[in-house]
């Protein structure tokens, strides 16, 4: 159960690990909006889907301030006194990579208002973006037609929001500004041109990036379904997938504040840093952290505390000594592996001296650092031409405050990236073992060495030695 809910909160953001229960709650949001709607199949599939046990009954309450309860069984799956427009909820599967219609209506009749084109169960795909922009263009040319609204009129209402929207959340930086131009519906046998422009180029929505599409998708989708929406429940999974966590700060700002309804709330699963930071520094907000619970047994979760702390660890990859330097000074609450991931730490020679001694097993540790090197200098050609590449996907100074900076310019392609990667490729060739070891990938290479075989990873990251690697790496970005 959650409880003590503020009347406040315009967002409630649901925290925890893979697989601790997040979707789960979305899932009863759906059972109840499939009560709701009495449209969802009413069949075995069904109820297998809801049912954790086939023993024990589907039961799910909804408690409002005012004092009002609802409740829907699998056993008494009846309408409740509520709105249909009472819930509307979006998978994480929405992304569209590219547009497929070329004309109107390929994709059936659907109701927004019912929701008649949502998917039944929070596994399936989410394909409302295409109707979204059939929507979008239907009203338009209705305003413009039947209302005699002007062209300047239609851009205020419809295209200015999603223009500011974008500009709030990826910036106003020349090489960031995005900006809708035209939304053209599929036509002749055409895909619908929704183009836009960016630096000094214009491009097809199918050439965004998949973070800008995610953005798009649900920036659309808000615009086209909010009026039917008015005193709801939205329930948005994972909507900063693609983003790094600056913009996902900012995301959920602008949805939170901006295209969700007043008499609305929204509920959303992250894992995100920027969306944490985001519900703790606002007072419109409450965190409901699912992590470390066996839902086996009845558990009360409350909204955490606003001094909820938090912190990141990633893998180093391909980042030299100053990379992470500056990184550190960047990004206080991020830590980083002093070797290339966790492998390298599980498959460190100290760390297999250990295990093999207590099982009582031989283990050669000169032998081992000696193999280890020979094979890194027989693959290291295979991965050091791509390392340049490799870092251009990674997200840091991605900010569009760092934008044409030469911190920005390490990782992407340009000279500051090229010298970094010498820097790396410098320790690779060395034969000095903590030298070329740090920026070894042992996840997908050496992984036939002999010392390796038939050892659980789980049993590697119980050693004394692994811990106090791990204890001090996390002591030393506290400090």
């Amino acid at each position: 159960m959650i409880d003590n809910i503020p009347s406040t909160s315009k967002l409630v953001l649901l925290i925890g690990s893979n697989g601790s229960g997040k979707s789960s709650l979305f899932d009863a949001f759906g059972f109840i909006d499939a009560a709701i709607k009495q449209d969802a199949a009413n069949d075995d599939e069904f109820w297998n889907y809801f049912k954790k046990k086939n023993d024990l009954p589907v039961s799910v309450t909804i408690k409002y301030n005012d004092k009002s309860e609802y409740m829907v069984t699998d056993e008494d799956f009846a309408q409740p006194n509520l709105a249909s427009t009472a819930f509307y909820g979006r998978t994480s599967f929405r992304q569209i990579p590219r547009l497929t219609r070329t004309s109107l209506g390929q994709g059936g009749q659907f109701n927004l208002q019912k929701d008649s084109d949502r998917p039944h169960y929070f596994i399936e795909r989410d394909n409302r973006f295409e109707n979204d922009v059939e929507k979008i263009t239907e009203v338009i040319l209705k305003d413009f037609f039947r209302l005699q609204q002007s062209n300047e009129q239609i851009r205020q209402k419809y295209i200015n929001p999603i223009n500011s929207a974008l500009i709030n959340i990826f910036g106003s930086g020349n090489g960031t500004k995005l900006q809708l131009i035209e939304i053209i519906p599929p036509l002749e046998g055409k895909v619908a041109q929704i183009t836009f422009h960016k630096g000094d180029s214009e491009f097809h929505y199918n050439y965004l990036s998949a973070g800008e599409k995610e953005v798009f998708n649900l920036l659309i989708n808000l615009l086209s379904r909010g009026s039917f929406y008015q005193d709801t429940i939205y329930f948005l999974d994972e909507i900063d997938l693609h983003l790094n966590t600056k913009l996902q700060y900012r995301l959920l700002k602008e949805i939170t504040e901006n295209w969700i309804p007043e008499n609305c709330q929204l509920w959303s699963a992250s894992h995100s840093l920027g969306f944490i930071e985001y519900a703790k520094q606002t007072d419109i907000a409450s965190i409901i952290d699912f992590d470390d619970f066996d839902f086996d047994f009845p558990r009360v979760l409350l909204p955490e505390p606003k001094v909820t702390n938090y912190r990141g660890i990633v893998d180093r990859d391909f980042l030299s000594d100053d990379d992470i330097v500056q990184i550190r000074q960047h990004y206080p609450n991020l830590t980083i592996l002093n070797y290339y991931s966790i492998e390298n730490y599980l498959y460190h020679p100290d760390n297999l001296a250990e295990y093999y001694d207590s099982h009582n097993r031989v283990f050669d540790k000169e032998e081992y650092i000696t193999q280890l090197t020979k094979e890194k200098n027989q693959i290291k050609d295979t991965f050091i031409p791509t390392i340049a590449l490799k870092r251009t996907e990674y997200p840091y100074f991605g900010e569009p405050n760092h934008n044409g900076t030469a911190l920005q310019h390490r990782f992407k392609n340009k000279q500051e990236n090229a010298t970094q990667s010498a820097i790396i490729t410098a320790y690779l060739n060395s034969n000095d073992f903590e030298t070329y070891y740090k920026s070894l990938p042992m996840k997908s290479y050496c992984t036939q060495l002999l010392q390796r075989q038939n050892i659980s990873k789980t049993d590697l990251a119980k050693t004394e030695w692994f811990k106090t690697r791990i204890e001090e790496l996390i002591l030393t970005s506290e400090a």
